[in-house]
């Protein structure tokens, strides 16, 4: 039995319309695997930005004595000279300092901009190495040399 024309047409728009389905789905998933590349590095960025900020943070404890309280923030560090301005993560937010006791902390509430969250959305920390001036009998800071922790989680930042 033969195909009529009709019917090759229509094995021949079928053919097409699943020719360009799965052109699409290609282009889907390549636009997924290619999202995830992006905050992958957005989130990589970020943590070379807090290990550089907490090492601006250092040599502002080594020039002043002390680290920058949390109301003076990194205004202090634009201040002296060690940032040419406030910093900003990858998605335009400020980055978070306080200081707790003797213990900087750096942090990025991510791509939401807000406390919490997975992925991109995630919170990055970086706690620096708590350091006090030095005494006359001790001419070299405590803590000094030691590699940050990151601390991924819910954890509160006060602002």
């Amino acid at each position: 039995m033969t195909a009529t024309i009709d019917e090759r047409k229509a094995r021949d728009v079928q053919g097409i319309l699943l020719g360009l389905a799965m052109a699409v789905g290609a282009v889907c998933v390549a636009c997924v695997l290619m999202l995830r590349y992006v905050e992958t590095q957005l989130l990589d960025r970020s943590r070379l930005d807090l290990r550089h900020l907490r090492k601006y943070a250092e040599s502002f404890f080594d020039k002043r004595g002390r680290y920058p309280s949390t109301e003076e923030g990194f205004q202090a560090l634009v201040d002296v000279g060690l940032l040419e301005g406030l910093p900003e993560d990858p998605w335009g937010r400020r980055y978070h300092y306080r200081l707790e006791g003797d213990t900087p902390v750096f942090a990025t509430y991510g791509r939401d901009g807000v406390p919490g969250g997975e992925g991109a959305s995630s919170d990055l920390f970086m706690v620096g190495q708590p350091r006090t001036a030095p005494s006359p009998s001790n001419s070299h800071a405590s803590g000094s040399g030691s590699e940050a922790l990151y601390c991924p989680g819910p954890t509160q930042a006060r602002h």
